[in-house]
Parts: structure tokens; C-alpha cells; sequence
């Protein structure tokens, strides 16, 4: 699986917690590229106001965001998300030795294998091509409490697959990104949930 999570739950590995490792790994934004070099340096580019494209995914260089997940079983886990900014047209998503490269331009943040993560018209009802499916802008100036505190004027967006049924619920918000994810798949035995809150934010520190 492409995240692994440390799961609370000591007993054997359980239909449930196989479909877990199904869905984490169905997570859109972590492919199986090598991990990009620790040394990257901050794009020289001119300041400019950022547009609310920007804001609801900044990809700051060298920041780390730790989710918690929960399944639909009550199994929990923690898994971390290191944004790699190797310019100001490029970016890279690290998870657990894994990352994806991602493409940036004025209409929106994509995968450089196909997709996009967000898409210029950032308005509700607004659809586009995402990674697996087509994706929706579902809420506009929403508020939501996760672990790491209570943000206001985000984004949610709604991907769905029909072949094979899933869907994906991302909530971005102003200067952070990523807060929320929840992911339902089904397979051919069962029907699985996992959601991912944001924990904490912050820059990556090198002893």
C-alpha cells in the first residue's frame, strides 16, 4: 500500500482492515515516483498576490502535514504528507517514501500523469477531471473543526468512479490545504470508509 498507518487495533488483520489498505492506498494524490531529494530550493520568483487557487493549496516548500485516519471499523492511524515545491510551475507530494509530481499553471494545480487536484472556476458546481474521476466543487465558503483547529472559507470537492465505485470528499482550506478526506470504495466483498483530519502543520525542521 502506498500509506501505512499504524493502526491502534493489536488483533489479526481483519476483511476490514484489508479493505483500509485499499483505501489508503486509493488516497489521489501519491503515486509510486521515487522521493524527490531532501535539498530543494525555494522558487526565486516576484511577490505577487496570491490567488485563491494559491491560498487553498499554497505547497509551501518543505512543509509537513500529519493526518489522523479512522476507518469504518474504528481502526486509527497517523500518516504525514511533505510538500517538496520545486518551482514555481512544479511541486512534489511525499508520503512514506512515495511522492507525486504535480504541474502548476493559471487553471488550476494537476498530476503530471493526469488530473487535477483543483481547477479554475473555484465555484460551486464547478466540474473538472481529477485523478480517478470526475470531481465536483460541492461547498463554497465552508467551516469545519478538525484536530488541528476550526478554518473557515474552504473548499470541498466530491470525485467520483463509477468502475470501480468510489468516491473521494476533500475539503481545502485558506493557507493550509488539505484538512479533510474521506474515502468510500467498494470491492467485490465489502464496502469501506476512511477519513483523514489534519493534526498538525508546519515547516520541516533538518537537525
Amino acid at each position: 500500500m502506498l500509506f501505512k498507518t499504524h493502526s491502534n487495533n493489536r488483533e489479526q488483520p481483519s476483511q476490514g482492515s484489508s479493505l483500509s489498505k485499499l483505501l489508503l492506498a486509493s488516497l489521489f494524490f501519491v503515486s509510486c515516483h521515487a522521493r524527490p531529494p531532501n535539498q530543494i530550493l525555494e522558487p526565486q520568483v516576484a511577490e505577487v498576490k496570491e490567488s485563491r487557487l494559491q491560498q487553498l493549496l499554497p505547497l509551501k516548500n518543505a512543509t509537513v502535514a500529519t493526518f489522523v485516519t479512522e476507518n469504518d471499523l474504528g481502526e486509527t492511524g497517523k500518516f504525514m504528507l511533505e510538500v517538496f515545491r520545486t518551482s514555481a510551475e512544479s511541486a512534489s507530494l511525499s508520503v512514506a517514501g512515495r511522492s507525486d509530481a504535480l504541474v502548476i499553471d493559471f487553471r488550476g494545480i494537476r498530476h503530471s500523469l493526469g488530473g487535477y487536484l483543483l481547477k479554475e472556476p473555484l465555484k460551486q458546481g464547478s466540474k473538472f477531471i481529477g485523478r480517478f474521476g470526475d470531481v465536483t466543487i460541492a461547498r463554497e465558503n465552508l467551516s469545519i473543526k478538525v484536530p488541528a483547529g476550526h478554518f473557515q472559507n474552504c473548499l470541498e470537492t466530491v470525485e467520483e468512479s463509477l468502475r470501480p465505485p468510489k468516491r473521494a470528499t476533500s475539503v481545502y482550506c485558506p493557507n493550509v490545504g488539505l484538512v479533510s478526506l474521506i474515502v468510500e470504495a467498494q470491492t467485490d466483498a465489502a464496502v469501506g470508509r476512511l477519513q483523514a483530519e489534519l493534526l498538525q502543520y508546519e515547516k520541516r525542521v533538518d537537525l
